[in-house]
């Protein structure tokens, strides 16, 4: 296995990540289809529903929270502020990978092992 930083991964390191924040074992992207969580929202939509996960435009790119996760900022659901506390999200050239690479974090840490 190879250390990956979290907010780094894209395509299918990142679905691979994201299967093991979901408790998917042996996750492989030709039986869960191309486009799977990070590139699908019927996949990674679901999560963000699921979860509550807050995205948002930052220039050039997107960004994302965890709902009370401090680390990469958060907020409160039910409130209208996102607060980042001192922190600007996790960031991705989508919402999804934002989010995904926000909900991989949350779930096993900055590094993954994959």
């Amino acid at each position: 296995m190879t250390k990956y930083r979290v907010d780094e991964l894209d395509g299918e390191l990142l679905d691979m990540a994201v299967a093991r924040a979901e408790g998917i074992e042996g996750y492989v992207a030709d039986v869960y289809g191309p486009g799977s969580f990070s590139r699908s929202l019927a996949a990674g939509g679901a999560i963000i529903e699921r979860e509550g996960i807050a995205t948002w435009r930052a220039g050039e790119s997107w960004r994302a929270a965890v709902p009370d996760e401090p680390e990469h900022g958060y907020y409160h659901p039910g409130n209208e502020i996102i607060d980042c506390g001192g922190s600007d999200g996790i960031s991705g050239p989508t919402a999804i990978v934002a989010a995904m690479r926000a909900w991989v974090s949350f779930k096993l840490g900055p590094v993954v092992d994959l």
